[in-house]
């Protein structure tokens, strides 16, 4: 169910900018609706029904944000924002999409923020700052590898002794992905403890890249040298 309530009365952070937004969706009924949404808070809206349409848009002219659906027929939102990696890799990518728990790992990496169909659009209007407006996340610099242990998280927030468990998807020597069995906001600094089979656990302090749903990304803040070598070692073996 698609939610449409938006908050006209300027409770949003969304100012009026003059951005240009492009929208990718095959549903016609709410590409009107976001166009008309947007543009009520000062965007210049494109829309697009298909990806292909999309990629041309963004190759004819300036395109400063793209909110971009995940299920589309011939050309998937995974396949869109590689592309659009390709031809602009600094535009600002926000997958919209109804099911962010069905959607790929590996899209983690290729898009800003995630918001969810099932929300009102006024969090979507709350994301577009984080995403366009204000600095994007990074993005990881070394290769992502699969890689399966339990990790532990430990939050100074949270009362002593209290310890979120997780379980990795991906690694790379400057950040571990996985889902995790509760929700934290992009940015916060945690301590992680990662088991590494026949090495030595990991202990490293690490921020939150994003979340979407239970999946978390994080990017390790402070490692040693032989931390380094063992995550080299876990992930050549």
């Amino acid at each position: 169910m698609l939610h449409s309530e938006v908050n006209w009365a300027g409770s949003s952070p969304v100012t009026r900018t003059g951005k240009r937004i492009l929208v990718i969706d095959d549903n016609e009924d709410l590409l009107s609706l976001l166009e008309l949404s947007l543009q009520g808070f000062g965007f210049k809206v494109l829309i697009a029904p298909s990806g292909q349409q999309g990629l041309a848009a963004i190759a004819a002219q300036q395109v400063d944000l793209v909110i971009l659906d995940y299920r589309m027929p011939e050309m998937d939102g995974e396949a869109v924002a590689r592309e659009i990696r390709r031809l602009n890799p600094q535009i600002p990518i926000i997958m919209y999409s109804a099911a962010l728990e069905e959607i790929p790992g590996r899209v983690l990496e290729l898009v800003d923020e995630f918001v969810s169909k099932q929300e009102p659009i006024s969090n979507l209007l709350y994301h577009i700052p984080r995403a366009g407006l204000g600095p994007a996340r990074p993005r990881r610099i070394a290769p992502r590898h699969p890689f399966h242990v339990p990790f532990l998280v430990l939050d100074d927030g949270l009362p002593s002794g209290v310890v979120l468990h997780g379980e990795s998807i991906d690694l790379s020597e400057d950040g571990i992905g996985g889902t995790l069995d509760a929700q934290l906001p992009a940015g916060k600094v945690v301590r992680l403890q990662i088991s590494l089979a026949a090495e030595a656990a990991v202990a490293a302090r690490a921020s939150v890249r994003y979340r979407a749903g239970a999946r978390h990304g994080f990017k390790f803040l402070e490692l040693t040298r032989s931390q380094l070598q063992s995550i080299r070692r876990s992930l050549s073996s």
